[in-house]
């Protein structure tokens, strides 16, 4: 391949391309969907880079919207066996290719992959006392521990090559906003009771938070640089609009928190004057930014009130109190706090749902390893005290910690902006540990966020 041709096929708006390829040809059904898979995994073998390329591909094939499929829902998905142990070779290829070079030549780790490590191993020997089922709970620790450390050791084997992560992070941004804004003028892309847009894929929630954390990157990205890129701010626009679409107050209150987040440790750790620092608040594309998020709302809603109160309530027929209280996942949150104070040392186990009696669990025929084991848990804190108790928490929140320090001591604000969304998510979406989902891609966008910026 010449110099010219690889050079226009690492651009993000070629690569962007790509994408939208590789995900329109899933639409020919569910073989399509496991010979990808198969062809993920063989490209990951290719090295830490290729490996996390395919990682970022992944989680996308079995959240599909069933309209895309032919009718093969997302549960289907999630059932089919053959599709879940394709999806998890993927990820044992990546892990092959980004942990064998550290485990065969001893080269360090980053201290977050560390702490994940020593979180994994406490939490294990606890949950194998704890758990009603402890198999489950070891799965679920192996399928985080792999992950969380391939994602991270993979960003830290190849910062070297910082410049292509960026243009393809960049083009799987603007294929997946692309992709869903393309589904805003189709009826079967809204869900048919409270009209929210799921678009490319399931459920809306989904698309939430793929769309914030996407918003807060390419947003970030509009606010700072020196020449406003015009694709860039098309592609901003689109993600709002979206975003608003799907009706998530989850993802509208994690993006807005992020940007608090991101504001003030990038403060703190410059300290300009205060009169600097009123001069970047009052950057024209900034007041512009706000002005046109607003003039967007009332266009979709008639008034700026309106269209707020509207979105709120998630435009639902159905506002009395029972469906509020639903909706704001009290009852989870109690649930998980009166079993953490039954153990509050340990836990109850590691991936257990609150109630064990409504579990789904899906084990292989031949090995009877768990393949999946879904859990709704809605809000990470409560969630990991009521699954490893004190001591998992503790240890978790300085992985966390180290995680924070590498993003700002590496990010620029855009990133930065971006991590803190994808993490705060969890306070309303607990998808923190779930690599066979949107989690897988929260956490791509989080490691991301540790590499320093590109020449």
């Amino acid at each position: 391949m010449s110099r010219g041709v690889r050079r226009v096929m690492n651009h993000w708006l070629a690569q962007a391309g790509l994408i939208l390829g590789f995900i329109g040809l899933q639409l020919l059904g569910v073989a399509a969907i496991k010979l990808s898979l198969a062809g993920l995994a063989l490209w990951a073998l290719r090295g830490p880079r290729h490996a996390l390329q395919s990682l970022s591909l992944v989680w996308i094939l079995p959240l599909l919207h069933p309209a895309l499929l032919r009718g093969e829902g997302f549960i289907n998905l999630q059932r089919d066996q053959a599709i879940l142990l394709l999806k998890w070779s993927v990820l044992l290829a990546a892990a092959g290719s980004c942990l064998a070079p550290v485990v065969l030549r001893r080269r360090p780790v980053p201290a977050t992959a560390a702490w994940a490590t020593l979180f994994v191993v406490t939490a294990g020997i606890a949950s194998a006392v704890t758990s009603v089922a402890p198999d489950v709970s070891l799965t679920k620790l192996a399928a985080f521990w792999l992950g969380a450390t391939t994602v991270l050791v993979g960003f830290h084997a190849s910062a070297a090559q910082a410049r292509q992560h960026h243009e393809w992070f960049t083009a799987l941004a603007a294929a997946l906003v692309l992709a869903n804004a393309a589904l805003l003028q189709t009826p079967w892309a809204y869900r048919a009771y409270d009209h929210l847009f799921c678009g490319l894929f399931a459920h809306p929630q989904f698309t939430a938070l793929v769309m914030a954390t996407v918003l807060a990157w390419l947003g970030g990205r509009c606010l700072v640089e020196e020449r406003l890129p015009v694709a860039l701010v098309a592609l901003v626009a689109c993600a709002f609009v979206v975003l608003w679409r799907t009706g998530s107050r989850t993802a509208l209150f994690a993006l807005g928190l992020g940007l608090v987040t991101a504001l003030l440790l990038r403060w703190l750790l410059a300290r300009p004057p205060l009169r600097a620092t009123a001069a970047a608040v009052l950057r024209s594309r900034n007041v512009a930014a706000v002005v046109l998020a607003a003039m967007a709302v009332v266009f979709a809603g008639g008034s700026l009130t309106g269209s707020l109160a509207q979105f709120v309530q998630k435009r639902s027929a159905y506002h009395d109190q029972q469906a509020e209280l639903w909706t704001s996942r009290e009852h989870m949150i109690r649930a998980q706090w009166r079993n953490f104070l039954a153990q509050p040392a340990f836990g109850n186990g590691f991936g257990i749902a609150s109630n064990a009696s409504t579990s789904r669990l899906v084990r292989d025929p031949t090995t009877s390893i768990a393949l999946s084991a879904p859990t709704e848990k809605g809000f990470l804190p409560t969630a990991v005290l009521e699954e490893t108790g004190v001591v998992g928490a503790t240890l978790l929140g300085l992985m966390l910690f180290s995680l924070a320090v590498g993003i700002a001591r590496a990010a620029r604000f855009p990133r930065l902006w971006m991590a803190a969304t994808a993490g705060f998510v969890n306070l309303g979406e607990s998808v923190f540990f779930s690599f066979g989902g949107v989690g897988m891609f929260l956490w791509l966008m989080i490691a991301f966020a540790t590499l320093p910026e590109p020449d």
